[in-house]
């Protein structure tokens, strides 16, 4: 369930226009997604 999950979130931020990248690594943890553009980051764990 969560990976379908982490994937209908990435396909509606890349659908607003936003550079999305899975299971980056941020410091000492692993982000399940982080979302990009302009100025704004989201990051999903």
């Amino acid at each position: 369930m969560h990976d379908i999950a982490v994937e209908q979130l990435m396909a509606d931020y890349q659908a607003k226009g936003y550079q999305v990248a899975k299971e980056e690594k941020i410091g000492n943890y692993r982000a399940d997604l982080v979302a990009r553009k302009t100025d704004e980051v989201v990051v999903l764990r």
